[in-house]
């Protein structure tokens, strides 16, 4: 039986009799199936149908990719109903149905069973009107979320006698003659007898909780009282629906919406169930990413609800096969775990009972078990800035033996970026190492992407770089190895683009972020000379390569320009912020298997074959189009792509040991693991000869897709006779001998307690040799913030997603004539974050969230993050107006950007003082000190969905998150990182970027986070923006567009810009780099429908 049975989706099919539904409606629907002709249905009572048949309980369910139900049972949903609360309306109807029963207004209700369908009870019996509402549980969790749901008292009647704790209760709110209204949730008959004790003479109690067997009750009570008693089942068809749904859209959802603990991917189903049952959740949401729905104990992946009249058969799924066998497996242990609680009579509470079995597990663990590359107790470090970068990566060419890897996705091989001695300006390129090292017999591999499209679009000439680089490097040639990946549809990478930037070193350590080999990185962490390192840098790097295009006098002034700025100002802090994870061992091999399946999957799939029937249409466009460099010359280099492939990668090892037995030695056979990507020879198996009384640890290779999990189990033979090895130490007795074997799948044995590293990727199909659309950086944040306890850090170029607002120009209701601020993102990570902080809001807990994002954004991107941003802040805003909530909302959420302030002097234009922005280019995530993340994924909907191919590392326990969070903040703050508090996060970050704000508003007239200037002319705007379309400002401001944008710091830029206020009697003194942002320093322009279409599907 396909199970489930609390669903939305959208009509994705009609029956040829169905009326009054459409393909797409939004819809959910009733899951009991009645029969229509007996006297009940006739009589419209067909909640009380004799022959209801369950869908997910007697009729496949929701746990499918497709769900038919007759178009009778189908309720169209209005678009004030979330999809989250729709997805549980099923559950709801049950509470509304037990609510409604009776006239709630000025009445006082006992609600005993504080589970879902009780909480949301609670909710609804307040918003008709009741006027207390008391809810009793032995669950602290679920008591915790009644009172979130607006219940007066909740009561933990699990010490004591329950009925004097509800007696207690009543006094303090004097209630002298007993409950009116009594709903009974729990089926308990403890509670049910506590219920009847407290309630008034003439009360009404309705009844759905379900007792586990028959209990008697003191009928004296029910008789002398006289009660009126109800039992309830299910929904009232269709009254129940109707009644709830305007209740939803009349301010009831926001008060339910909290029920929802927990959210999982479809992928990681087990850890709902495990939630679940571990008794601190309320609804579980097992979600589908497009869309989230989300269910009480378990959800479907259901985005196409199939409707048709008569009903036709429910398609089956991959996913839905393994959680249908998980869920068996569940319901038989609930079973055995319900008669062992029953015979023993001990602990009656649910949450320890099922914890002793099914420990409560955390979604962004990281085991042997899970997908993905996974490695333990790694040496991982944290590098801020690209100064310390480039020089470590200078460091480890010289040391490399074997085999450097670099996946770059820009790449200035000519540039000068690289310091043969400490502190001295860079004086060597990429080029220059490379030659080196190929000189010395060690094989470079350096793995890049083009077409007709991709680095064409953004300004990049790889095959030119490729070209000379392969030219200069001699008689080392045959150990320097190139690949342009050309092997794509046409335009493919219009939409999808190579954003990793990792790079690899005899497959023992890997640099993974943010940083690529390209100007303006070499930013230093050391704020004296950061600026002067840079313009010094930027002044070498304009003079000394003509790939820049240098054309005319002027750059070449603006270079030596800057290297005298350099050389004799005392100019601080990088215009680039960016960092990179550096990790040895195993999770350093797992980096560099992103370039050896990809070499494997283009040079013995179809990717060659394109490759080369696209090269003549190639040439001709770079030659015509582009302007390329001998692009219509025979590329060597091109012709050697595929001549050597680099060795397979580590799947795991197996240790084995023989005893006893009359030979010497024996010969083992192993099945490697066949996960190669498709299209692939199969990985060969292995064959050992292992001697007696030896131990061995033998490496399985082969290749890996991306997208696979390398298995639990591996299979061996020994003289015919074929056994599976697990993770635990296995024993085979044959001939008198006995073999000991134990597979480690990763090659890693987790012991717990160590600190774990996840190799996280996002990317599509052939873009990293995998079959499917990997988000697993989607999966990772959302699991990150979800979990989140005390903070949520995060540093990041974008911030551009999709989440509920209930303002008319940010609202996601897909009406984009009056919706002009929606960005058109439609990842979650905002909604996720936007519920964690209410959460904590509303039960005043100690949390908060820090973003810091560029101060400036890039050009022609329809200004993804001020409109996400803009947004974000003012739908938290008003959420704290809509509930009153005493605390200040900034102290939850605050965003923050680098800048810098410093003195000119006079043969620059000085005395004088200059402002600028700093560009934030890191990619990172910082849950709790617990959780980090750090690598190539930005926030939005290319890096997260799949559009673009990211690798990060994640990193759980140990103590690198911490390490991260402080080496970043270290370089942002300075002098004030000793006032940063991880307790109070954003409080301790916003008293030092405000303190900032107010030295520079007293120096020179800069006022954030306003964004207003002020001088003898008056107060305006700082920064001038430009319309969408037009290209003309929206605003007077001292800065117009687009020198405002430059003077920001804004991503893209080609040149330095500062704002210079001349007579300045003395700069800012700044205690760091942390100012504070809002949404007013650049005010909004008007979206048209034409940009928000350009905005999603071409930038984010």
């Amino acid at each position: 039986m396909v199970v489930g049975h609390e669903y939305c989706g959208i009509v994705k099919e009609l029956g040829s009799e169905v009326t009054g539904l459409k393909v797409g409606a939004r819809v959910t629907g009733e899951g009991h199936i009645t029969c229509g002709v007996c006297r009940n249905c006739r009589a419209g009572r067909r909640h009380l149908c004799r022959e209801t048949v369950g869908v997910g309980v007697n009729r496949p369910g929701a746990f499918a990719e497709y769900l038919c139900l007759p178009a009778y049972n189908v309720f169209q949903l209005s678009s004030g109903v979330s999809d989250d609360v729709a997805s549980f309306m099923d559950a709801l109807g049950n509470a509304t149905h037990t609510a409604l029963s009776f006239d709630l207004v000025g009445e006082d209700v006992l609600i005993t069973g504080a589970g879902p369908i009780g909480v949301m009870a609670a909710a609804i019996c307040r918003h008709v009107g009741a006027r207390h509402v008391v809810v009793t549980d032995i669950n602290d969790f679920r008591l915790d979320l009644a009172m979130k749901c607006g219940a007066t008292r909740a009561i933990n009647v699990g010490q004591g006698d329950p009925t004097e704790r509800i007696r207690s209760v009543m006094r303090e709110l004097h209630m002298t003659e007993g409950f009116d209204i009594g709903l009974e949730m729990s089926g308990v008959p403890v509670a049910v007898h506590s219920m009847l004790d407290t309630l008034n003479v003439g009360a009404r109690v309705a009844l759905l909780g379900i007792p586990s067997k028959p209990f008697a009750i003191n009928w004296d009570q029910v008789i002398f009282k006289g009660l009126e008693i109800k039992g309830i089942y299910g929904r009232e068809m269709f009254e129940t629906w109707y009644k709830m749904q305007s209740m939803l859209v009349g301010g009831l959802q926001d008060k339910v919406a909290p029920v929802i603990t927990h959210r999982y991917s479809i992928d990681q189903y087990q850890a709902g169930f495990d939630a679940m049952l571990s008794g601190q959740a309320g609804k579980v949401g097992v979600c589908d990413f497009e869309r989230f729905y989300f269910a009480d104990t378990m959800s479907s992946e259901c985005d196409l609800l199939q409707q048709a009249a008569p009903a036709t058969a429910a398609k089956s799924h991959e996913q839905t096969t393994r959680m249908q066998n998980w869920m068996r497996r569940l319901v038989s242990e609930l079973n055995a775990w319900h008669r062992s609680w029953q015979r023993t009579g001990k602990d009656r509470r649910r949450g320890q009972a099922v914890n002793a079995q099914f420990p409560a597990v955390s979604t962004n663990r990281f085991t042997v078990k899970a997908a993905g590359l996974v490695a333990f107790n790694e040496d991982v470090e944290a590098l801020d800035c690209g100064h310390e970068f480039f020089n470590q990566i200078y460091q480890q060419f010289q040391e490399a033996q074997h085999e450097v890897i670099i996946m770059p996705f820009i790449l200035r091989p000519r540039l000068r970026i690289f310091s043969s001695k400490p502190d001295r300006a860079p004086d060597t390129s990429l080029a220059d190492l490379i030659r080196e090292a190929v000189r010395r017999r060690v094989h470079v591999w350096i793995l890049g992407w083009d077409n007709a499209a991709s680095e064409k679009y953004l300004g990049l000439f790889q095959d030119h770089e490729f070209e000379l680089l392969f030219e200069s490097a001699g008689e080392g040639k045959q150990y320097l190895h190139l690949m342009l990946d050309t092997g794509r549809q046409l335009l493919a990478s219009v939409f999808y683009l190579p954003h990793i930037k990792s790079y690899v070193f005899d497959r023992r350590v890997a640099f993974v972020g943010g940083i690529d080999f390209a100007e303006n990185r070499h930013d230093t962490c050391t704020p004296k000379f950061a600026m002067r390192n840079w313009m010094q840098d930027l002044g070498n790097v304009i003079e000394g390569n003509d790939d820049l295009r240098v054309q005319d006098n002027l750059r070449l002034t603006v270079a030596r320009l800057c290297v005298q700025i350099a050389m004799s100002q005392d100019i601080s802090s990088p215009s680039c912020e960016d960092a990179m994870v550096k990790v040895r061992g195993r999770a350093a091999e797992q980096v560099a298997m992103i370039m050896v399946e990809r070499w494997w999957t283009y040079c013995k799939s179809v990717g060659l074959a394109r490759a080369q029937a696209m090269r003549p249409v190639s040439a001709i466009l770079d030659s015509t189009l582009w302007n390329v460099k001998g692009a219509l010359h025979d590329s060597l280099w091109k012709d050697e792509q595929c001549n050597q492939m680099p060795n397979t990668g580590i799947l795991g090892k197996l240790q084995l040991s023989l005893r006893g037995g009359s030979s010497e030695e024996r010969q083992i056979r192993i099945e490697t693991p066949q996960i190669q990507s498709e299209f692939l020879d199969p990985n060969a198996d292995k064959f050992v000869v292992l001697k007696r009384g030896k131990a061995d640890e033998v490496d399985i290779v082969g290749l890996h897709a991306l997208d696979a999990q390398v298995p639990e189990e591996i299979a061996i033979s020994l003289d015919g006779i074929r056994v599976r090895i697990f993770n635990s130490p296995q024993t085979l007795h044959h001939d008198g001998a006995t073999l000991t074997a134990r597979w480690l799948p990763e090659g890693v044995a987790y012991e717990g307690g160590e600190q774990m590293c996840k190799v996280t990727l996002s990317g599509t199909n052939m873009w990293m040799g995998t079959a499917t659309t990997v988000q697993d950086s989607y999966a990772t944040f959302l699991s990150m913030i979800r979990n989140a306890k005390r903070f949520v850090f995060i540093e990041n170029q974008y911030f551009s997603s999709d989440f509920p607002s209930s303002s008319p120009e940010c609202q996601h209701a897909h009406d984009r004539k009056s919706a002009v601020l929606y960005s058109g993102a439609t990842n979650r990570v905002a909604e996720v974050l936007l519920d964690r902080i209410k959460h904590a809001a509303l039960l005043k807990e100690n949390f908060s969230v820090a973003i810091i994002f560029p101060l400036g954004t890039e050009p022609g991107s329809f200004y993804p993050n001020l409109r996400g941003a803009y947004c974000f802040e003012q739908t938290v805003e008003d959420f704290w107006k809509a509930h009153a909530l005493e605390s200040d909302w900034r102290d939850y959420l605050s965003f923050f950007f680098l800048a810098n302030a410093v003195r000119v002097e006079k043969q620059f234009g000085g005395p004088a003082a200059a402002f600028y922005g700093i560009f934030t280019h890191t990619k990172a995530m910082v849950v709790d000190d617990e959780i980090s993340y750090l690598g190539s994924a930005n926030i939005n909907d290319r890096s997260l969905l799949g559009r673009d191919a990211e690798v990060g590392i994640t990193t759980r326990g140990g103590s690198f998150p911490k390490q991260l969070r402080e080496t970043l903040l270290k370089h942002h703050t300075g002098p004030g990182f000793g006032q940063i508090d991880a307790a109070r996060l954003v409080p301790s970050l916003r008293a030092l970027a405000e303190g900032n704000a107010e030295e520079l508003r007293k120096t020179m007239g800069i006022s954030f986070p306003q964004g207003s200037f002020k001088d003898s002319r008056g107060t305006r705007q700082l920064f001038g923006m430009e319309d969408l379309l037009n290209q003309t400002p929206t605003q007077e401001a001292e800065l117009p567009y687009p020198r405002s944008r430059v003077v920001a710091g804004g991503g893209g830029t080609s040149h330095f810009d500062w704002f210079l206020l001349p007579n300045v009697s003395r700069p800012p003194h700044l205690r760091g780099l942390l100012f504070p942002w809002s949404r007013h320093i650049w005010g909004m322009p008007a979206v048209t429908q034409i940009a928000q279409i350009f905005s999603s599907e071409f930038n984010y």
